[in-house]
């Protein structure tokens, strides 16, 4: 169980105390062959799904019962949270998807061999772009073999291009519970709706100034 965002894993409210846990989706298949995924459907790999029913495990040895579940509309985040409610013997609970949730949109690195773009962009670029909070990468275009945004899911949205760490603040800040204490996301998560590695969260997102060039950590090997 990791407390870095909601990668395919959901937000879950528990009975148990203040009981607000996260777990942290699965494994996904471009994990495996260190490709840039962001918002391209891949699922989870057999790693991955022993991992959801594991990490079910590990909230059930705590006690953790979820009522209400919150994830994004991606696959691997779904899978996740449903290998996880039946390991858990609560397929039954409500679950809630919002795209807001999503991983951040790698634009027309989406697809591509991080290695790769290592070596033919550099170390520095590289870095910007995974970390820096206010440089996007460049936006996809509509020839990558994996763009997703003509996806029906996106129907009703006008999908990024591109996002930077600011962007998915912006976005996910719409879903950020308000001060009501019965906010169903404010008795579902510990701090905001972030949903993958990439938008690992503050307290409360509250969107800082873009124009320090701050470049934030990479994470484990394991993110995005």
């Amino acid at each position: 169980i990791r407390s870095c965002g909601l990668d395919g894993y959901g937000a879950c409210r528990s009975r148990h105390g203040r009981g607000r846990r996260r777990r942290q989706r699965g494994r996904r298949a471009r994990t495996a062959t260190n490709q840039f995924t962001g918002w391209y459907d891949c699922d989870l790999t057999e790693l991955g799904t022993a991992e959801a029913r594991s990490g079910a495990l590990l909230l059930a040895a705590a006690g953790i019962s979820p009522d209400v579940v919150h994830t994004s509309l991606q696959v691997r985040a779904i899978h996740t949270a449903n290998l996880a409610l039946e390991a858990l013997g609560r397929s039954w609970i409500p679950v809630r998807r919002d795209w807001r949730l999503n991983e951040r949109h790698y634009g027309d690195l989406t697809g591509l061999d991080k290695a790769a773009t290592r070596e033919k962009y550099g170390s520095e670029q590289l870095q910007a772009w995974r970390r820096g909070y206010a440089t996007p990468p460049p936006p996809i275009t509509a020839d990558n073999p994996f763009n997703p945004n003509n996806d029906a899911r996106y129907a009703d949205i006008d999908p990024p291009l591109a996002e930077c760490l600011a962007d998915v603040v912006d976005r996910i800040c719409p879903l950020y519970p308000s001060d009501a204490a019965d906010h169903p996301l404010r008795l579902a998560l510990p701090g905001p709706p972030t949903p993958h590695n990439n938008s690992t969260p503050s307290p409360r997102p509250t969107p800082p100034p873009r124009s320090p060039p701050t470049t934030l950590p990479l994470p484990p090997p394991h993110s995005h």
